[in-house]
């Protein structure tokens, strides 16, 4: 046997991750004790399943992920990390053609939340008319049933309403999502 491992970050996914780093240490000859430590004391990048801080008995979470197959992978995370807590997300689309085009998965990328809103496209470089909106992509996501809640701002103070003791909040999206997090912080910390 080689060693055992440890990794602080939530996931399948995290644990490949942290497997190829170890195979690659020691491909390197590094020394083992080392590799071993690093990869156990290792806390993620940011906007990586990032704590973005807690109150009102809320967590509030962000994560940059923005393809469906990294949307999966972060909520089946966040299912193992927060064992019987209520997952609610804030997702932002990121462009509209992205949004066409991984349609069919998107409509089942989201099934380990519990409760899901959906912000305004993060256009990048695109026209609305290049590809499909957020609002049509909520209509299109069924499990679970998804909220369209429109710009960052409103969709802040929409999914504050929305939250109650014990959730666990994640902001999801490569655009300007993340910005959401600090506002339903203040909202929380206010009632």
């Amino acid at each position: 046997m080689w060693g055992r491992a440890r990794t602080l970050l939530p996931g399948v996914h995290n644990v490949v991750n942290s497997l190829g780093a170890i195979a690659v240490g020691d491909a390197l000859g590094l020394d083992r004790e080392a590799i071993l430590s690093a990869v156990g004391s290792f806390q993620g990048v940011k906007r990586r399943f990032e704590l973005v801080g807690e109150a009102a008995g809320v967590r509030v979470m962000d994560s940059y992920a923005h393809h469906p197959s990294e949307v999966k992978a972060d909520l089946a995370a966040a299912r193992m990390r927060f064992p019987g807590r209520r997952i609610v997300c804030l997702f932002q689309p990121h462009t509209y053609t992205r949004t066409t085009y991984l349609l069919d998965d998107f409509r089942t990328c989201f099934h380990d939340c519990d409760a899901l809103f959906v912000a305004d496209t993060y256009a990048a470089r695109e026209d609305p008319s290049e590809g499909m909106n957020a609002k049509q992509l909520a209509a299109e996501i069924v499990d679970p049933p998804a909220q369209y809640a429109g710009a960052v701002k409103d969709a802040a103070a929409v999914v504050v309403s929305q939250l109650r003791e014990d959730d666990v909040f994640f902001t999801v999206g490569a655009g300007d999502v993340n910005e959401a997090g600090p506002m339903v912080l203040e909202a929380l910390q206010r009632r």
